[in-house]
């Protein structure tokens, strides 16, 4: 369990790469972010337990809310 929400919360900061969120594009803003990923993450807490916040919360800080130079070029 632990190794899937840490690669989920990997995943979540890769996501935008090549997508709307590109380097090119304006950066996302912490409310998009969170509309973007809210699903996603309330389905990893009804399967595992993990808080949907906390996952939310641990991908806006890793990712800067999906504007970090990692998550926009990999």
């Amino acid at each position: 369990m632990k190794f899937r929400l840490q690669a989920f919360i990997l995943f979540l900061g890769f996501w935008f790469s090549g997508d709307a969120y590109s380097q090119e594009s304006k950066s996302m803003t912490t409310k998009q972010y969170i509309d973007s990923f809210k699903e996603i993450a309330m389905d990893e807490m009804r399967a595992y337990g993990v808080p949907a916040s906390i996952t939310l919360g641990q991908g806006i800080l890793e990712s800067a809310s999906g504007n970090s130079k990692l998550s926009k070029e990999c």
